[in-house]
């Protein structure tokens, strides 16, 4: 995936990985190809500064995280988790997607959809659907907090 971000023009990658067991291949090898390319950390209490810098973001499935790209005007590739149920995230993914705002991926298809994206095609959301982005991320939360935990 470094190699496709590169033939891209992108330069940096910054990877926040949370803080579970899982690290990801590129924040845990030190094989010197990819060293100055790649930044990694668990948790940052805000992501803002990184996400104004970046000119493309790959992002979970969040409201919150979806919304906050699109409204600074990003390139937004939406990573969907398919392994849970009444994935209301997968949902706004694809219809993110459907409206031309963002890509939607899996993990298994994440680099097939970064080298076809074409975020020149990518419609950027309106000051009407600014407005509104309040409303459904409220909702979402509603939906989430009604879910039972799938830990």
């Amino acid at each position: 995936m470094l190699r496709a971000l590169r033939a891209f023009g992108y330069t940096k990658l910054r990877v926040q990985y949370g803080r579970g067991k899982f690290v990801p291949r590129a924040c845990g090898e030190d094989d010197g190809l990819f060293d100055e390319m790649v930044d990694c950390f668990r948790f940052k209490p805000s992501l803002t500064h990184d996400m104004q810098r970046a000119g493309l973001i790959i992002s979970h499935a969040g409201a919150g995280s979806i919304f906050e790209a699109l409204r600074m005007g990003k390139n937004l590739i939406v990573v969907i988790n398919d392994r849970l149920m009444d994935n209301h995230q997968a949902e706004l993914a694809e219809e993110m997607q459907a409206l031309g705002h963002s890509y939607a991926a899996t993990c298994s298809n994440l680099l097939d959809v970064i080298q076809s994206s074409d975020f020149g095609s990518r419609t950027p959301l309106s000051p009407e659907q600014l407005g509104v982005i309040p409303s459904v991320i409220s909702e979402e939360l509603r939906h989430a907090a009604a879910r039972p935990s799938q830990d």
